[in-house]
């Protein structure tokens, strides 16, 4: 589906959001680059790298929101500890 669909307008599905995309009218960037190997090639790296970038973003994610959270909770857990403490003397 994505060689057809990078033979029909040039251009890889996963960068430009499909047939509904706004650059859908622009020709290919490079004549030279219009083998039939080509667009599977193409189609194929850029599915992989966008596959490894969403994964690596997605474990930052997770451990930033990991890090994030542990103080907020460490903090909310000792507040009446602290309010206690504090009131107390």
């Amino acid at each position: 589906m994505a060689d057809v669909q990078f033979r029909q307008t040039g251009h890889s599905r996963l960068f430009h959001g499909g047939p509904r995309s706004r650059f859908r009218s622009l020709p290919p960037s490079n004549p030279s680059m219009t083998s039939p190997l080509f667009p599977s090639l193409s189609s194929a790296f850029s599915f992989l790298v966008t596959r490894i970038l969403g994964w690596r973003f997605s474990l930052f994610q997770r451990r930033l929101s990991l890090y994030l959270s542990l103080p907020l909770l460490f903090l909310s857990l000792s507040l009446p500890y602290l309010s206690w403490t504090l009131t107390s003397v």
